[in-house]
C-alpha cells in the first residue's frame, strides 16, 4: 500500500508538475497573444494619434493661413480706408485754398479798388490846395508887384 500510495503520489505529483506545466505554457500562449493584440492595439492608436496630429497640424495651417488672409484683407481695408480719408482730406484742402484764394483775390481787388479811389481822392485833394497855393502865391505876388510899380511910381515922381 505504501507502494502504491507512493505510486499515486508520484502520478499525482506528475499530473500536478503537466498541469502546471500545461497552465503555464497557456499561460505563455496567452501573454503572447495579449502582447500580440496589445502591441496591434498600440500601434492602431499610434497611428490614429499620428492622423489626429497631422489632422491637427493641417487643422492649424489652415487657420493660420485664414488668418493671415483675414490680417492682410485688414492691411488693405485699413490702407484703402486711410487712402480714402487722405483723399477727402486732400479734396477738402484743395476746396478750402482755392476759396482762399478766391477770397484774397476779391479782398485785394477791393483793396486796390479803394487803394485807387482813395488815392485819386487825394490827387484831387493835392491838386485843389496846390492850385488854391498857386492861386494865392501868384495873387501876393501880383499884390507885390503891384506895390512895386507904386514904390516905383512913387519914387519916380520924387
Amino acid at each position: 500500500m505504501r507502494a502504491k500510495e507512493d505510486e499515486l503520489r508520484r502520478q499525482f505529483e506528475k499530473y500536478e508538475h503537466e498541469g502546471i506545466k500545461r497552465n503555464q505554457e497557456a499561460l505563455e500562449r496567452e501573454r503572447g497573444l495579449l502582447d500580440d493584440k496589445f502591441e496591434a492595439k498600440l500601434f492602431h492608436s499610434e497611428k490614429r494619434l499620428a492622423e489626429k496630429e497631422r489632422s491637427f497640424e493641417d487643422k492649424q495651417r489652415e487657420l493660420e493661413a485664414v488668418y493671415a488672409a483675414r490680417l492682410a484683407q485688414l492691411d488693405k481695408s485699413y490702407a484703402d480706408k486711410s487712402e480714402q480719408e487722405r483723399d477727402r482730406l486732400r479734396q477738402g484742402l484743395e476746396t478750402e485754398r482755392q476759396f482762399l484764394e478766391k477770397n484774397l483775390e476779391e479782398k485785394s481787388g477791393k483793396l486796390e479798388a479803394e487803394y485807387r479811389v482813395r488815392h485819386s481822392e487825394l490827387l484831387g485833394q493835392f491838386e485843389e490846395k496846390e492850385s488854391r497855393t498857386l492861386a494865392e502865391f501868384k495873387a501876393l505876388q501880383d499884390r507885390l508887384v503891384a506895390r512895386e510899380k507904386d514904390l516905383w511910381n512913387e519914387h519916380q515922381k520924387h
